[in-house]
Protein backbone atom coordinates (compact mmCIF):
# COMPACT_ATOMS: atom_id res chain seq x y z
CA UNK A 1 0.00 0.00 0.00
CA UNK A 2 2.03 2.45 -1.20
CA UNK A 3 5.11 3.02 0.53
CA UNK A 4 4.17 0.01 3.13
CA UNK A 5 5.07 -3.41 2.40
CA UNK A 6 4.82 -6.51 4.56
CA UNK A 7 6.95 -9.41 3.48
CA UNK A 8 4.43 -12.46 4.89
CA UNK A 9 6.52 -16.02 6.33
CA UNK A 10 9.41 -15.95 4.44
CA UNK A 11 11.67 -18.71 3.44
CA UNK A 12 14.00 -19.53 1.07
CA UNK A 13 17.32 -20.95 2.37
CA UNK A 14 16.31 -23.37 5.29
CA UNK A 15 15.55 -26.70 4.72
CA UNK A 16 12.11 -26.97 6.97
CA UNK A 17 11.61 -30.39 8.73
CA UNK A 18 15.30 -31.80 7.43
CA UNK A 19 13.90 -32.64 3.99
CA UNK A 20 11.30 -29.61 2.56
CA UNK A 21 12.63 -26.94 0.19
CA UNK A 22 10.89 -24.56 -1.43
CA UNK A 23 9.46 -25.25 -5.00
CA UNK A 24 8.82 -23.30 -7.17
CA UNK A 25 11.88 -20.87 -6.03
CA UNK A 26 10.54 -17.30 -4.84
CA UNK A 27 9.31 -15.30 -7.94
CA UNK A 28 11.38 -11.98 -6.25
CA UNK A 29 14.67 -12.32 -6.02
CA UNK A 30 15.36 -12.09 -1.92
CA UNK A 31 18.71 -9.67 -2.78
CA UNK A 32 15.99 -7.26 -3.86
CA UNK A 33 13.61 -7.84 -0.50
CA UNK A 34 16.46 -7.29 1.32
CA UNK A 35 17.92 -4.10 -0.46
CA UNK A 36 14.12 -2.55 -0.26
CA UNK A 37 14.05 -3.33 3.73
CA UNK A 38 17.73 -1.57 4.46
CA UNK A 39 15.98 1.13 1.89
CA UNK A 40 12.62 1.60 3.31
CA UNK A 41 11.52 2.31 6.75
CA UNK A 42 8.15 1.28 5.84
CA UNK A 43 9.14 -2.35 4.83
CA UNK A 44 7.60 -4.78 7.38
CA UNK A 45 7.73 -8.63 7.91
CA UNK A 46 4.81 -10.73 9.13
CA UNK A 47 5.19 -13.88 10.85
CA UNK A 48 2.60 -16.48 11.09
CA UNK A 49 3.90 -18.96 13.35
CA UNK A 50 7.42 -20.86 14.23
CA UNK A 51 6.90 -23.79 11.54
CA UNK A 52 10.37 -23.60 9.42
CA UNK A 53 8.92 -23.15 5.84
CA UNK A 54 6.99 -19.94 7.27
CA UNK A 55 10.49 -18.34 9.36
CA UNK A 56 13.57 -19.12 7.90
CA UNK A 57 16.19 -18.25 10.79
CA UNK A 58 18.95 -17.98 7.98
CA UNK A 59 17.22 -15.70 5.28
CA UNK A 60 16.01 -13.36 8.07
CA UNK A 61 19.15 -12.66 9.47
CA UNK A 62 20.01 -11.07 6.18
CA UNK A 63 17.59 -8.37 7.09
CA UNK A 64 18.75 -5.31 9.08
CA UNK A 65 17.62 -5.93 12.85
CA UNK A 66 14.99 -2.48 12.73
CA UNK A 67 13.08 -3.84 10.59
CA UNK A 68 9.25 -4.13 11.96
CA UNK A 69 8.30 -8.03 12.41
CA UNK A 70 4.84 -8.51 13.05
CA UNK A 71 3.92 -11.65 14.58
CA UNK A 72 0.62 -12.84 16.38
CA UNK A 73 -0.39 -12.42 20.32
CA UNK A 74 0.65 -15.97 21.51
CA UNK A 75 0.55 -16.46 25.06
CA UNK A 76 3.82 -18.54 24.43
CA UNK A 77 6.60 -16.50 23.45
CA UNK A 78 8.46 -19.36 21.43
CA UNK A 79 8.25 -17.36 17.85
CA UNK A 80 8.88 -13.98 20.21
CA UNK A 81 12.30 -15.04 21.60
CA UNK A 82 13.18 -16.91 18.40
CA UNK A 83 13.08 -13.20 16.60
CA UNK A 84 14.63 -12.16 18.97
CA UNK A 85 17.58 -14.40 19.41
CA UNK A 86 17.98 -13.70 15.16
CA UNK A 87 18.64 -9.76 16.57
CA UNK A 88 15.12 -7.56 15.73
CA UNK A 89 15.08 -5.14 17.67
CA UNK A 90 11.40 -4.18 16.77
CA UNK A 91 9.21 -6.91 17.03
CA UNK A 92 5.19 -5.98 17.24
CA UNK A 93 2.22 -8.29 18.74
CA UNK A 94 -0.95 -7.99 17.13
CA UNK A 95 -3.57 -8.95 19.54
CA UNK A 96 -7.02 -10.25 18.56
CA UNK A 97 -8.16 -7.00 18.99
CA UNK A 98 -5.95 -5.60 16.07
CA UNK A 99 -3.46 -3.00 15.88
CA UNK A 100 -2.75 -0.02 14.00
CA UNK A 101 0.84 -0.11 12.39
CA UNK A 102 1.67 2.58 9.87
CA UNK A 103 -1.60 2.46 7.19
CA UNK A 104 -2.23 -1.36 8.62
CA UNK A 105 -4.86 -2.47 11.12
CA UNK A 106 -3.66 -6.11 11.51
CA UNK A 107 -5.85 -8.34 13.65
CA UNK A 108 -4.98 -11.82 14.76
CA UNK A 109 -6.80 -14.83 15.30
CA UNK A 110 -4.87 -16.96 17.63
CA UNK A 111 -7.07 -20.07 17.92
CA UNK A 112 -7.51 -20.26 14.27
CA UNK A 113 -4.05 -19.37 13.11
CA UNK A 114 -5.21 -16.61 10.55
CA UNK A 115 -3.58 -12.85 10.48
CA UNK A 116 -5.36 -10.22 8.71
CA UNK A 117 -3.96 -6.95 7.03
CA UNK A 118 -6.54 -4.15 6.21
CA UNK A 119 -5.59 -1.01 4.44
CA UNK A 120 -7.92 1.80 3.46
CA UNK A 121 -7.89 0.21 0.17
CA UNK A 122 -7.69 -3.35 0.70
CA UNK A 123 -8.94 -6.12 2.97
CA UNK A 124 -6.05 -9.32 2.84
CA UNK A 125 -6.95 -12.87 5.10
CA UNK A 126 -3.60 -14.13 5.94
CA UNK A 127 -4.42 -17.95 6.61
CA UNK A 128 -1.14 -19.77 5.84
CA UNK A 129 -1.22 -23.48 7.11
CA UNK A 130 -5.35 -23.01 8.43
CA UNK A 131 -7.01 -24.60 5.95
CA UNK A 132 -10.09 -25.84 8.45
CA UNK A 133 -13.72 -24.41 7.54
CA UNK A 134 -14.04 -21.01 9.44
CA UNK A 135 -17.32 -20.83 11.57
CA UNK A 136 -18.62 -18.96 15.09
CA UNK A 137 -17.11 -15.51 16.46
CA UNK A 138 -13.90 -15.77 14.11
CA UNK A 139 -16.29 -16.00 11.01
CA UNK A 140 -18.27 -13.65 12.34
CA UNK A 141 -15.12 -11.16 12.67
CA UNK A 142 -14.03 -11.85 9.29
CA UNK A 143 -17.67 -11.23 8.04
CA UNK A 144 -17.28 -7.40 9.98
CA UNK A 145 -14.13 -6.96 9.02
CA UNK A 146 -14.82 -7.57 5.23
CA UNK A 147 -17.87 -5.65 4.90
CA UNK A 148 -16.28 -2.85 4.91
CA UNK A 149 -14.75 -3.72 1.18
CA UNK A 150 -16.04 -4.50 -2.19
CA UNK A 151 -15.50 -8.26 -3.01
CA UNK A 152 -12.48 -7.23 -5.43
CA UNK A 153 -10.23 -5.59 -2.62
CA UNK A 154 -10.55 -8.72 -0.65
CA UNK A 155 -7.52 -11.31 -0.72
CA UNK A 156 -7.88 -14.58 0.85
CA UNK A 157 -4.53 -16.53 1.38
CA UNK A 158 -4.74 -20.39 2.06
CA UNK A 159 -2.74 -23.33 2.24
CA UNK A 160 -3.32 -25.85 -0.39
CA UNK A 161 -1.07 -29.09 0.44
CA UNK A 162 -0.50 -31.23 3.05
CA UNK A 163 1.85 -30.35 5.72
CA UNK A 164 2.59 -33.75 7.51
CA UNK A 165 3.57 -36.90 7.15
CA UNK A 166 0.50 -39.06 7.04
CA UNK A 167 0.24 -41.42 5.04
CA UNK A 168 3.32 -41.17 2.92
CA UNK A 169 5.85 -42.03 5.97
CA UNK A 170 3.75 -44.63 6.96
CA UNK A 171 5.19 -48.15 6.38
CA UNK A 172 1.59 -49.87 6.32
CA UNK A 173 0.48 -48.54 3.51
CA UNK A 174 0.42 -49.03 -0.33
CA UNK A 175 2.50 -46.78 -2.48
CA UNK A 176 -1.43 -46.62 -4.52
CA UNK A 177 -3.14 -45.94 -0.88
CA UNK A 178 -0.98 -43.55 -0.44
CA UNK A 179 -1.47 -41.66 -3.27
CA UNK A 180 -4.89 -41.97 -2.98
CA UNK A 181 -5.39 -40.88 0.83
CA UNK A 182 -2.79 -38.29 -0.38
CA UNK A 183 -4.99 -36.65 -2.67
CA UNK A 184 -8.17 -36.86 -1.15
CA UNK A 185 -6.76 -34.78 2.15
CA UNK A 186 -5.34 -32.61 -0.19
CA UNK A 187 -8.92 -31.86 -2.12
CA UNK A 188 -10.18 -31.58 0.89
CA UNK A 189 -7.40 -28.60 1.87
CA UNK A 190 -7.83 -27.16 -1.22
CA UNK A 191 -11.85 -26.94 -0.69
CA UNK A 192 -12.49 -25.41 2.50
CA UNK A 193 -9.61 -22.66 1.65
CA UNK A 194 -11.89 -21.84 -1.62
CA UNK A 195 -15.22 -22.52 0.87
CA UNK A 196 -13.63 -20.27 3.44
CA UNK A 197 -12.92 -17.22 0.80
CA UNK A 198 -16.55 -17.46 -0.55
CA UNK A 199 -18.00 -17.01 2.88
CA UNK A 200 -15.95 -13.91 3.91
CA UNK A 201 -16.19 -12.41 0.49
CA UNK A 202 -13.33 -12.43 -1.18
CA UNK A 203 -13.12 -12.19 -5.38
CA UNK A 204 -10.05 -13.31 -5.44
CA UNK A 205 -7.62 -16.58 -3.81
CA UNK A 206 -4.31 -17.27 -3.65
CA UNK A 207 -2.52 -20.93 -3.69
CA UNK A 208 -0.51 -19.50 -0.32
CA UNK A 209 1.26 -22.21 1.70
CA UNK A 210 2.93 -25.10 0.47
CA UNK A 211 5.09 -24.04 -2.37
CA UNK A 212 7.50 -26.91 -1.55
CA UNK A 213 8.72 -30.53 -2.56
CA UNK A 214 10.02 -33.75 0.08
CA UNK A 215 13.38 -34.63 -1.12
CA UNK A 216 14.66 -37.80 0.86
CA UNK A 217 17.04 -40.08 -0.80
CA UNK A 218 15.82 -43.02 -2.50
CA UNK A 219 12.05 -41.74 -2.12
CA UNK A 220 11.70 -40.17 -5.08
CA UNK A 221 7.95 -41.16 -4.95
CA UNK A 222 7.90 -38.37 -2.04
CA UNK A 223 9.07 -35.61 -4.20
CA UNK A 224 6.09 -36.81 -7.18
CA UNK A 225 3.30 -36.56 -5.01
CA UNK A 226 3.90 -34.24 -2.36
CA UNK A 227 5.39 -31.29 -3.93
CA UNK A 228 3.28 -28.31 -4.42
CA UNK A 229 -0.54 -28.23 -6.29
CA UNK A 230 -0.35 -25.94 -9.21
CA UNK A 231 -2.76 -23.22 -9.62
CA UNK A 232 -4.49 -24.68 -12.69
CA UNK A 233 -5.17 -27.85 -10.61
CA UNK A 234 -6.89 -25.14 -7.63
CA UNK A 235 -9.10 -23.44 -10.27
CA UNK A 236 -10.24 -26.91 -11.49
CA UNK A 237 -11.21 -28.05 -7.67
CA UNK A 238 -12.87 -23.96 -7.67
CA UNK A 239 -14.80 -24.76 -10.97
CA UNK A 240 -15.68 -27.99 -9.79
CA UNK A 241 -17.41 -26.42 -6.62
CA UNK A 242 -19.10 -23.56 -8.00
CA UNK A 243 -16.66 -21.21 -5.96
CA UNK A 244 -17.16 -17.76 -6.83
CA UNK A 245 -13.17 -16.75 -6.02
CA UNK A 246 -10.79 -15.92 -8.81
CA UNK A 247 -7.60 -18.31 -8.25
CA UNK A 248 -4.13 -15.55 -8.56
CA UNK A 249 -1.28 -16.87 -10.32
CA UNK A 250 1.90 -15.07 -9.08
CA UNK A 251 4.38 -17.13 -10.28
Amino acid sequence: EGENFILTDPWFEKPAFGSWFPVPPMSVHPVYLIALAKSNPKFNIAISHGHDDHLDDDFLSLFPKDTNVIVPEYKSKGVLSRLSRIGFKNIIEAPTSGISHNCFKIRSYINASIMTFETPENFIVHANDNWQRIYGSNLSQLKKDTSKFTEDKILYMSQCNLADGWPNIYKNYSEQEKTEIHNSRVDNIISNGLLNADKVGAKYFLNYAGYAAAFVKDKNELKTRTSFKTNSYVAKISHKNKNKVKVLDMI
